[in-house]
């Protein structure tokens, strides 16, 4: 956020109410020469939303248990459906019929299915684990949705959209299981990308939430303000670093700089991040507008 007045970035909140629809109006006041704005945030809308943990599990390999504890114990702590999707091995030899799959059969799901309006989840496409680009040829399928392939490998791709307002990706899974590949090139390329990881998955006042979360070397993982084990859940009172995206503060959006920073919850004040990483901040479109401005 940028003052109109001066061009100063660092702003302190002077005032804050709650209004009787539950909206909240603060008032900013600019750090540099005192100019103040106001900004008002709608109410925040209670309401269920359903949670699902989705990741992939391989045939006939073994599966990282840690990990795999320390995703259950995230799903009952997070009131989220654990769904485990099959990817079967084209290059391992001697593969057990039937295929032996190393997790309990509630888990695992191989038919495709839609998670409300805005996700579809592909489960009985089975793409190779040592494809290079596993998302390569995907767009089509998506049909206005965020689609999720199961692999061993972690990715993410954005897809075309008919809606600037509505964004719509495709997702890889991550795997529970073992790395095991051929001894070629590319069963070579396959391991170094292969990823203990899941994809969180929250649908909530109709909007979609997708992000994944990776394992460390132990097998267990921070998310958000904690660190989940298969020992147990230990909160953390701060993070190291807080990397922010292009940022172009002259076009920042007021509402997502308010509760990226400034708010009672927003981000930096729930997390507390030690370090800031902030991108682009200057815009350089703007600046050679004014550059061809001025010298014309």
């Amino acid at each position: 956020m940028v003052c109109s007045k001066c061009g100063c970035e660092e702003f302190k909140i002077t005032e804050r109410k709650t209004a009787r629809d539950g909206s909240e109006k603060y008032r900013q006041r600019c750090k540099s020469c005192g100019a103040s704005k106001s900004i008002k945030i709608p109410p925040k809308v209670k309401s269920e939303s359903k949670k699902y943990v989705i990741t992939s599990c391989q045939n006939d390999v073994g599966v990282n248990r840690n990990f795999f504890e320390s995703i259950k114990l995230f799903t009952e702590l997070n009131d989220c459906e654990l769904i485990v999707l099959k990817t079967t091995s084209l290059t391992v030899d001697n593969i057990t019929e039937p295929p032996i799959w190393g997790v309990s059969e509630d888990y695992l799901v191989e038919d495709s299915f839609d998670i409300g309006d805005s996700v579809r989840v592909l489960a009985s496409i089975r793409v190779s684990n040592t494809m290079v680009n596993p998302l390569s040829g995907m767009d089509d399928l998506a049909m206005g949705k965020h689609i999720i392939v199961a692999n061993n490998q972690l990715q993410m791709k954005t897809l075309f959209s008919e809606s600037v307002e509505k964004p719509i990706f495709a997702y890889t899974t991550g795997t529970i299981s073992h790395p095991k590949y051929t001894q070629t090139k590319t069963g070579f390329k396959a391991k170094r990308n292969h990823t203990y990881s899941f994809l969180y998955v929250e649908v909530r006042d109709e909007k979609t939430f997708i992000r994944d979360i990776t394992s460390d070397e132990s097998g267990c993982f921070y998310d958000i303000t904690g660190y989940y084990s298969p020992s147990g859940y230990n909160p953390i009172d701060s993070i190291s670093a807080l990397v922010t995206g292009d940022e172009h503060a002259v076009k920042t959006d007021t509402h997502v700089s308010f509760v990226t920073y400034y708010a009672e919850d927003s981000i930096v004040n729930v997390l507390k991040p030690k370090y800031i990483v902030r991108h682009d901040v200057l815009d350089f479109i703007l600046g050679a507008i004014i550059t061809k401005t001025i010298s014309s």
